[in-house]
């Protein structure tokens, strides 16, 4: 299961959520850096302000946060973690 990580809008943007063996959803589409709205895609490292993100099959990208678009009226990632439950 994935549960939402608690972040503001801001920190967001920055991407300053992202570590290792997290989630980053994608509320709108960043076609200059080849990402859809509603896509979601693994974090693997952020280094420089850049997080290293694992696409479909062995395909990596970068993302640059400073890239994000600002004052948007709703967040533009959301980062999510996995979270396991006891049934």
């Amino acid at each position: 299961m994935l549960d939402r990580v608690t972040i503001n809008k801001e920190g967001a943007r920055q991407l300053m959520g992202c570590q290792d063996r997290r989630f980053v959803a994608f509320e709108i589409k960043l076609p200059s850096q080849g990402f859809r709205r509603g896509e979601s895609v693994g974090v693997i490292d952020v280094k420089d302000g850049k997080v290293e993100l694992h696409i479909d099959g062995d395909e990596l990208c970068k993302l640059d946060a400073s890239s994000l678009l600002r004052n948007l009226k709703h967040d533009a990632v959301m980062i999510f973690e996995r979270k396991s439950i006891q049934l």
